[in-house]
């Protein structure tokens, strides 16, 4: 019954007009703001980090209210993408040729390629971005649950081509098998959910951030790609790519692994500083807030 109401609910939203669809994800992102309280209270938290201490709680409470309609996007966005054809992705969203040159360089070469994202504007076009521009790309993604709905969720992402790896036991050597075949392997790394991570500041503050695609890049030679979808628009984006890391071996794995980490940080720092309101995240990720885990913070009766 939940998946027939899931794809029930994914026809009417895909058939939407794009205006209609966009003010009932506003409507709804702001109901979830209200009565999300452990969502709410972690984004809360990180955007404390993000705005500095000297951010008055109304500009708070006003950002993090944007990043919830920002959220009901992406996933009013997601359900559309069955019926949406690739051209029309790649007329939403603008990327400058040297930016794009970046990618398909080392694509031309044979090498591998690992993007670095984050849970970012609208991060999904990401990748269909890439897809429509005919390359293949395979994501790595944390499980969720319940099943039916991490199985629709992963149905609507796969549509138009995108392959996705679920991250448990065996994921970073298989992703290396997808590098050193000379394809595009994306990661979000702006939440720590393995057992590996290193603490580096974040906006000033101590957080544990993942390993995975530094160690990817050590293993396998491949670059690494920090790239961003900005919303610009509804309907419009701009994919916007940084500076290329090439990863430097010095014998030491742990400190390679910290140095290429410490320039994924930097860009993630330039893009959310920039768009606040456009970091989608809602677990905690600075070390002095773990005690907010939504686990032990009570919902709403």
């Amino acid at each position: 019954m939940t998946i027939r109401l899931l794809r029930l609910l994914r026809v009417l939203i895909s058939w939407l007009p794009s205006w209609m669809g966009y003010a009932l994800a506003g409507l709804v992102g702001n109901a979830s703001y209200r009565y999300a309280k452990g969502s709410r209270v972690s984004c809360e938290a990180n955007m404390r980090h993000v705005l500095g201490p000297h951010a008055s709680e109304r500009r708070l409470q006003s950002t993090v209210r944007s990043v919830f309609r920002n959220n009901v996007r992406n996933y009013y966005e997601l359900a559309r993408l069955p019926r949406l054809p690739l051209d029309e992705i790649i007329a939403k969203a603008t990327i400058r040729e040297e930016q794009w040159d970046a990618i398909l360089t080392p694509v031309r070469q044979g090498k591998g390629v690992i993007i670095a994202s984050a849970h970012f504007g609208s991060f999904e076009m990401v990748s269909q971005t890439l897809i429509a521009k005919s390359l293949e790309v395979t994501f790595l993604i944390a499980h969720f649950s319940p099943q039916v709905v991490s199985e629709f969720v992963t149905g609507l992402r796969t549509s138009q081509g995108l392959r996705l790896m679920e991250t448990g036991p065996g994921t970073l050597l298989n992703a290396a098998r997808e590098l050193k075949s000379g394809r595009i392997v994306g990661i979000l790394a702006d939440r720590n959910v393995e057992q590996h991570g290193v603490e580096l500041p974040f906006f000033g503050d101590p957080a544990i951030i993942p390993t995975g695609p530094a160690r990817l890049a050590l293993q396998t030679g491949a670059i690494i790609v920090p790239c961003f979808c900005v919303r610009l628009s509804n309907e419009r984006y701009s994919v916007e790519v940084d500076e290329p890391i090439v990863p430097l071996r010095t014998g030491d794995s742990q400190s390679d692994s910290a140095a290429i980490m410490a320039k994924i940080v930097a860009s993630y720092e330039r893009h959310i500083g920039a768009h606040p309101a456009q970091w989608v995240l809602f677990k905690p990720v600075w070390k002095a807030d773990q005690y907010l885990m939504p686990d032990k913070i009570a919902e709403p009766d």
